[in-house]
């Protein structure tokens, strides 16, 4: 039996995604007193020099499924914010913990993140660890 062409694409995508890499976030999320359903994540480490040292912060995005954007950097302590089409919300700072293990540029980083933070209209409550999510801002 000769194969449809297209067929061979079919099977290509569907290998593809089942190589995809799988974010996993596991633990609980709430913005604004209701569940927030993680659907990806994203990472990012930026290191800043300043006065001969060195500081490196890391970033962990949690995108829902209507690409609400919920960001816990260990900045300042904790800083949480939230964007939107557009719009940026800080909701707090000094509220939480972020433990980053890994490198984003490597690929490999996991973690754990603690919060319960209000500010900006909002209030977020996180205990959830994560790995194997994408870079954020990086090239391949």
């Amino acid at each position: 039996m000769k194969a449809r062409p297209g067929a061979s694409f079919w099977v290509v995508l569907v290998a593809l995604l089942a190589c995809k890499s799988q974010s996993a976030v596991t633990g609980s999320v709430s913005f604004d007193g209701a569940a927030f359903e993680t659907k990806d994540c994203q990472v990012s480490e930026t290191t800043s020099t300043l006065g001969g040292g060195s500081v490196t912060t890391h970033t962990v995005t949690l995108i829902d499924g209507g690409k609400r954007r919920l960001s816990f950097s260990d900045s300042g302590g904790m800083r949480v914010s939230f964007s939107h089409r557009g719009a940026f919300d800080t909701i707090g700072q000094g509220c939480g913990k972020l433990s980053f293990a890994g490198s984003a540029k490597a690929g490999d980083a996991r973690g754990h993140v603690e919060a319960d933070c209000t500010g900006g209209g909002h209030t977020v409550r996180a205990n959830f660890d994560f790995a194997g999510c994408g870079k954020y801002g990086l090239g391949p």
